[in-house]
């Protein structure tokens, strides 16, 4: 099976909290980790097979499910799980929180991972250092040369809207999402390559423009 990963869908004016956040201006959202290819016609059928049931309720995990996740823990990173194991819940930020709450004790401290994203930025945009990708689509840049007070509100009047990095514990970085069609990351880096090209650094004036590989 293909995907068409350059195939675009006009998400303006849907419910997205993704492009809603754009207010009607020429801003590239590319910021909170939602992607904009479609969904894969393999879930797509099971919707409307769920759907065309027509009453919905409180579901539960089924023994399906449960094997299927058993299954994958087992041929992706030869872990050996029970299904009794497994506790559903409505994503990673609750999972995190559970864990904390389940072994750590008060006022006690917890270690995490920092974000390990992609490279393939990094050729075009010289004066930022992108790390190796780990099988995601969220690019973390290290933006502390460019030694701007206020880095997303610099790229956000130049038509692209990133995430902060402060919000990750990561202040001086911002994170890109590339999930999105060749055309609009293309549209994305040429301005972020004109905008810094702006305020005069040699280094990014003489870069050349993002063409894809």
């Amino acid at each position: 099976m293909t995907f068409d990963f350059n195939r675009h869908i006009d998400r303006r004016g849907s419910d997205s909290l993704k492009w809603r956040a754009r207010d009607g201006r020429d801003v590239i959202p590319m910021w909170v980790a939602d992607m904009d290819f479609a969904s894969p016609p393999c879930v797509l059928r099971a919707l409307r097979r769920r759907i065309d049931h027509e009453v919905f309720g409180y579901p539960v995990a089924t023994d399906e499910l449960n094997q299927a996740v058993v299954a994958w823990a087992a041929s992706h990173y030869g872990w050996q799980i029970d299904a009794e194991w497994i506790v559903w819940l409505p994503g990673l930020v609750p999972g995190l929180h559970v864990a904390c709450l389940a072994y750590a004790a008060a006022l006690e401290e917890v270690l995490t991972f920092v974000p390990v994203y992609p490279p393939f930025l990094a050729e075009h945009l010289p004066m930022f250092s992108v790390s190796r990708v780990e099988a995601t689509y969220l690019a973390w840049l290290d933006t502390r040369r460019l030694a701007l007070r206020n880095t997303a509100a610099f790229f956000e009047t130049a038509g692209v809207k990133l995430s902060d990095g402060a919000d990750f514990r990561g202040r001086g970085y911002m994170r890109l999402n590339f999930g999105c069609p060749r055309a609009t990351l293309e549209q994305a880096l040429e301005r972020m390559h004109r905008a810094v090209a702006s305020i005069g650094d040699p280094l990014w004036r003489q870069a050349p423009r993002f063409r894809g590989p």
